[in-house]
């Protein structure tokens, strides 16, 4: 997840105005549906521990770099959740502040730009991840299984580009 530039803008007047003045009660983050990611359950806790309500967005990366890249002269999200590679473009394109959450340190040097621009939170790649990647648990059901032929991957194509 990364900051928006609106964000930004907005930690810094939280900070004038933490004298307990009241403080906008909704919070704009793009690509955070409730069925991706646990965002459900995390919007749910955002509003518990702080009443600040986050509206669910059903956007994917791309839109949502397309969206922060139009709205870059008049910002409108205060947060976004990126793929990694659309997350490092966003930060190319000046549309995302660097973000240090807490225990910052203790993360991986290879999954966080030194700067807090890019955090990588995780990844579903290879084996042992059947729990987190559901389409394993499916395609062990059907009688060519994940046909894999030696890449964990392999099984992966275009809709259009299956020979059986």
């Amino acid at each position: 997840m990364l900051l928006t530039l609106r964000a930004a803008r907005l930690a810094g007047a939280l900070a004038i105005l933490a004298t307990g003045s009241v403080l906008a009660q909704t919070a704009v983050c793009y690509n955070c549906p409730p069925e991706w990611a646990d965002w459900g359950t995390q919007l749910r806790k955002i509003k518990e521990k702080t009443g600040i309500t986050v509206p669910q967005d059903n956007k994917n990366s791309g839109q949502t770099l397309a969206q922060l890249v139009a709205e870059k002269a008049s910002p409108v999200a205060d947060v976004a959740y990126f793929g990694v590679t659309f997350g490092i473009q966003a930060k190319k394109e000046g549309v995302v502040a660097p973000y240090k959450p807490a225990h910052f340190d203790e993360i991986p040097a290879g999954l966080k730009d030194p700067d807090g621009n890019v955090f990588h939170t995780y990844s579903a790649y290879a084996r042992g991840i059947d729990l987190v990647n559901t389409a394993y648990n499916y395609l062990d059901l059907v009688p060519k299984g994940r046909d894999e032929n030696g890449s964990p991957l392999n099984w992966i194509r275009h809709h259009d580009k299956y020979k059986d």
